[in-house]
């Protein structure tokens, strides 16, 4: 195989990721695609995304009935209420956001 021929396999191969990843052309559309500091403004705005939907969404998992965060089963607040702890605590969301956004993208 020639190296032009390679190179347009490795071509159609790329536009073929970029039209797979909406995520990274928002991200490239706010400036946080590309140069020293991208990766960290990114884990920023997926740890607030992350937040953002654990607020709006309050699954029964983290958040008791009256919206409070329940203690986490590995902590000293879990000790005192088991009945109440939870093994995935509310800052799992954006923790998971700023990993997958900071990371992979």
């Amino acid at each position: 195989m020639s190296a032009k021929r390679i190179a347009e396999i490795f071509e159609r191969a790329s536009q073929k990721a970029d039209d797979l990843n909406p995520a990274e052309k928002i991200f490239d559309a706010v400036g946080l695609g590309r140069g020293t500091y991208a990766p960290a403004g990114r884990m920023i705005v997926g740890g607030a995304a992350g937040w953002a939907v654990m607020e709006l969404v309050k699954p029964d998992f983290a958040y008791t009935a009256d919206g409070s965060a329940r203690p986490w089963s590995f902590s000293q607040g879990g000790a005192d209420n088991p009945e109440l702890a939870t093994a995935v605590p509310w800052w799992v969301g954006p923790a998971a956001g700023a990993f997958i956004c900071g990371t992979f993208i």
